[in-house]
């Protein structure tokens, strides 16, 4: 039987000031330093969705989900979910801002529920987009920070899905791991 042993299979070492740079199309490119890690994983972690909008329910969690669902659509007035997911960032050596994204191109409202405590704040900007085209228009290098929230277990932190919104990576703490739900 053959027996492997792997080690620092999330991250891997490089020069500190090693740059990658991502070209997603002519107007929109990305130098993230690596602060002399990069990861092996794309996105620092792992997500686990348990449903989507579709309405296809993708994990057995669907039915324990049910009374947050629930309470959930009753805080914020809302009456359809379009997915959630659990996530979790690993830990990232250095201070790690992930890109800029919305869930989705249409108006609804986000919602992070923090499973742990943690380091990685969630950032929230001023900037909106509602649609695709409004989002590859943004200028990211001229976003502003609404506010940032630090994972704290058992915080929920709800939210206009149009504002532009990201997280950073644990860099004291192995994970930052949370419940990400986005509702209309």
């Amino acid at each position: 039987m053959l027996h492997l042993m792997m080690k620092n299979i999330l991250i891997k070492k490089c020069n500190y000031d090693t740059v990658f740079l991502y070209i997603i199309d002519e107007d929109n490119q990305f130098a993230i330093p690596t602060y002399g890690y990069y990861p092996v994983i794309i996105d620092f972690g792992f997500s686990h969705e348990i449903l989507f909008e579709d309405k296809k329910i993708y994990s057995n969690l669907h039915p324990f989900m049910a009374s947050f669902y629930a309470d959930l659509l009753l805080e914020t007035d809302t009456q359809n979910l379009l997915r959630c997911r659990l996530d979790m960032t690993t830990y990232t050596p250095g201070d790690y801002t992930h890109l800029p994204h919305v869930d989705f191109y249409c108006p609804h409202i986000a919602s992070v529920f923090y499973l742990t405590n943690s380091d990685g704040e969630t950032i929230l900007y001023n900037e909106r987009a509602s649609t695709k085209e409004e989002f590859y228009e943004t200028d990211f290098s001229t976003l502003t920070e609404m506010t940032r929230v630090k994972p704290k277990e058992n915080r929920m932190l709800i939210f206009d899905g149009t504002h532009l919104h990201t997280g950073q990576s644990p860099s004291e703490y192995k994970r930052r791991v949370l419940i990400n739900t986005d509702l209309v």
